[in-house]
């Protein structure tokens, strides 16, 4: 977006936010975080935001809620890695190759199939659980901070 459009981004969070402290220089600061970002979906994320967000919003907010909406965050069914994960293991690692990505890492980072197989169920999810969070947490946040048409153009390939 340009400028001008983060200048309607920030009327429209004023408007729906009337008593969070804006001020003047507000849209060029903002326009620092946000201005890699289309501005039809960071408008998108605004609107979700104030249906659901319980108080006042911030830049962060709506680039984690423009990505979110795109897809593009990690973390979205540890569940089912958790099972990948498991499969793979009781297979004695056969199918490491096929999970994805960040799941990969996480089946990695508990020691990978004799580790993982020895596990006590309730350990298992703890443990993965955990780990699952810690590396999603840090991928996001590298996404988060890069550049968005960089991002997206990668994803779409």
């Amino acid at each position: 977006m340009i400028a001008a459009d983060t200048v309607e981004l920030v009327a429209m969070v004023a408007a729906l936010w009337p008593g969070m402290k804006l001020t003047e220089g507000t849209p060029d600061v903002w326009h620092e975080v946000l201005g890699d970002l289309p501005l039809g979906d960071a408008q998108a994320a605004v609107r979700m935001l104030a249906k659901t967000h319980p108080g006042y919003i911030g830049p962060a907010d709506i680039r984690k809620a423009v990505y979110d909406a795109l897809g593009l965050l990690a973390g979205a069914s540890p569940e089912r890695a958790l099972a990948a994960v498991v499969a793979v293991a009781s297979n004695q690692g056969s199918g490491r190759g096929a999970l994805e990505p960040l799941a990969a890492r996480v089946y990695d980072a508990l020691g990978g199939a004799r580790v993982i197989a020895d596990m006590p169920a309730g350990v298992l999810r703890r443990e993965f659980g955990e780990m699952w969070q810690r590396l999603s947490g840090e991928q996001n946040n590298r996404l988060l901070c890069a550049d968005f048409d960089r991002i997206v153009r990668k994803e779409l390939r």
